[in-house]
């Protein structure tokens, strides 16, 4: 149907994994009063949005979390409102953790409208951006402490993030300005996936994302509250 492919309201503990979700105007996403979500190593293709965390209600200041997905051809219908675009949208109260996922033919990774929102955005790997798009990469209106971006591979053709009301052509212009994505970021036009013209994202061995992600506690967090491990990627490693 035209609204989501999956969606959360009012829960705590809630584990969305290993679908794929796709054709409707948001892949996923969720509002209200929720704690401790996971969505994790889903495929999310063919939507205006690929994940949206709208908007909260009462004590809705809680913690996310945006694991190991996969996003492509994420194109959304009006590009001139960081409201209404985003492979991943935070619009959500609360404390967010996008890590480890995979962006490919997309408008704009990433908005984070408010700047209230607390968010760390770690380990991924964004790859060749729609062509002809106007809105930048990243938007957030969210910067300083309540922003953590590092440890990401951004294409170095076409690089674009508007972080407040600033905006930074260059990965090495948005490190000087803002000391944001010093740790471990880089730009580069061959991620190194194996044919993704053909949906074949996987990392061949010399991709520059092979082996460099960083340790983060949200895989002991898992564990800890669910004793499982999801420390490894979409295929298992």
């Amino acid at each position: 149907h035209r609204q989501t492919g999956a969606w959360i309201k009012h829960a705590s503990d809630a584990i969305m994994s290993s679908n794929e979700l796709y054709s409707t105007k948001k892949c996923a996403g969720q509002q209200y009063d929720n704690n401790y979500t996971w969505w994790i190593n889903n495929i999310l293709h063919d939507c205006q949005f690929g994940y949206a965390a709208e908007s909260g209600n009462l004590a809705s200041y809680n913690t996310h979390f945006v694991l190991g997905n996969m996003f492509y051809n994420i194109l959304s219908a009006d590009q001139t409102n960081p409201h209404n675009y985003g492979a991943v949208k935070i619009r959500q109260n609360g404390t967010h953790y996008i890590i480890g996922n995979t962006f490919y033919d997309y408008d704009v990774a990433l908005s984070v409208p408010y700047n209230s929102r607390i968010y760390t955005f770690q380990n991924n790997l964004l790859g060749m951006r729609k062509t002809g798009i106007t809105p930048p990469m990243i938007y957030s209106a969210a910067v300083g402490l309540n922003a953590a971006i590092e440890n990401n591979l951004f294409p170095a053709t076409g690089f674009n993030v508007l972080w407040g009301s600033n905006n930074y052509s260059s990965l090495s212009s948005y490190q000087t300005n803002t000391n944001e994505c010093l740790i471990n970021c880089k730009e580069t036009d061959l991620p190194g996936m194996i044919n993704p013209i053909d949906k074949n994202f996987t990392l061949q061995e010399s991709s520059e994302a092979v082996n460099k992600g960083a340790a983060n506690s949200v895989y002991d967090d898992f564990y800890t509250r669910y004793g499982i491990s999801i420390a490894k990627d979409v295929s298992g490693i």
